[in-house]
């Protein structure tokens, strides 16, 4: 199996990427990369390039119709119902990392949201 190589959009801390990287998974951010501020498309194609699942709180990613999942290795939106704290961030990183060795993610997306996972495969 080969290893699972992720970024993170800007909503999750640098520290982020060490707790993937402490759970055995190539991770790297927009900050490591330093293109915060980069428009959703640019991220979007930078990720199919670089084949990274993006991990954001950016709900815009869950438009299959915008952001087609069929050519990535996958789209995870986190969605939250409120400000979450920065332990409550690195907490749901964690809870991610275990998601992401656990599941097959490559053309699909999947929607955390209020403890539960919803994947949704893409349509052909």
């Amino acid at each position: 199996m080969s290893k699972v190589r992720v970024k993170l959009d800007e909503n999750f801390p640098p520290s982020a990427v060490q707790i993937l990287e402490q759970n055995g998974i190539d991770a790297s951010s927009v900050f490591h990369q330093q293109i915060s501020g980069t428009n959703d498309d640019n991220l979007y194609q930078l990720c199919i390039a670089e084949q990274r699942i993006l991990v954001t709180f950016d709900l815009d990613f869950s438009n299959i119709i915008r952001y087609p999942t069929i050519n990535t290795p996958g789209i995870v939106v986190c969605r939250k119902s409120k400000n979450f704290s920065l332990q409550e961030i690195l907490a749901l990183t964690q809870q991610i990392a275990k998601l992401l060795l656990n599941i097959e993610l490559s053309q699909n997306l999947v929607i955390i949201d209020n403890q539960k996972v919803r994947v949704r495969k893409p349509t052909v």
